[in-house]
This record gives structure tokens, C-alpha cells and sequence, in this order.
């Protein structure tokens, strides 16, 4: 079966964009004060935090599907816009994760073949008995 994900843009002011997904949540997009009144994050940022969104999303859903505790998760993308580029032509993505785990059990992420994480910070959660 296929998934219709429906999106809609609506022009609120100048380039401020209100934009929606078909259940109740929109964001608004604008560009920064040279054009824009700077109140939301340019279409280009919202596709960067979307990619470390979405990178968290599968990240804690591998781990609750191989049985991984993860009390906390931090992912941090970097993407690179030269200036004569028409878009990003590199990301990177850096996990940060907190758990009761071992780090290799955790390092099982990063070393998933076609992973497009870079690196996983462990940190050791800290268990009091």
C-alpha cells in the first residue's frame, strides 16, 4: 500500500510561509532579516532539522526493536551550503546517546552497512542502587 504524505504552503506575509501536513501541525518558514522578518527557519533549515529528526526517529526505533534502554538522545547535523551551490552537498550527523547499555551494543548503530551516521557518542548513564 502507498502513503499519500500531503503538504500544503501558504504565502502569510512577504516570504513568510505557513507550512502544514494534512494533521494539525504546520511550521512557519521565512528568511532572515536581509528578506524576511527571521520568524522560523529558512525552507533549507527546516530540511536539515528534518534530516536529524528523522535520523533520531530511526534511531530510537532500531533501539526499541533490538531491546536497546536509550534514556536520552542528542543528534546534531552539520550540513555544508558553499556559496556557489544551489543547495547542501554535505551533511553529517552526530548521535549522542545515554544509556545503561554497553558501548558496543550501542555501536551496533554506527556500524549498520549503508548507515549514514557518522559517529555515536556514548555516554554511560549513571545507576544508583
Amino acid at each position: 500500500m502507498t502513503k499519500i504524505i500531503d503538504s500544503t504552503a501558504k504565502l502569510l506575509e512577504e516570504f513568510r510561509i505557513s507550512v502544514d501536513n494534512g494533521r494539525f501541525h504546520c511550521v512557519c518558514l521565512d528568511l532572515p532579516p536581509e528578506l524576511g522578518t527571521d520568524k522560523g527557519p529558512t525552507a533549507l533549515e527546516l530540511g536539515v532539522m528534518s534530516f536529524a529528526g528523522c535520523i533520531s526517529q530511526i534511531f530510537y526505533l532500531m533501539s526499541k526493536k533490538m531491546h536497546v534502554s536509550v534514556s536520552a538522545l542528542k543528534a546534531n547535523a552539520k550540513a555544508e551550503k558553499p556559496d556557489d551551490a544551489k543547495t547542501v552537498t554535505k551533511a553529517d550527523i552526530e548521535i549522542e546517546v545515554t544509556t545503561n547499555e554497553s558501548e558496543d551494543k550501542i555501536n551496533e548503530f554506527g556500524n549498520i552497512p549503508g548507515t549514514i551516521v557518522q559517529s555515536v557518542n556514548y555516554l554511560k548513564e549513571q545507576v544508583s542502587l
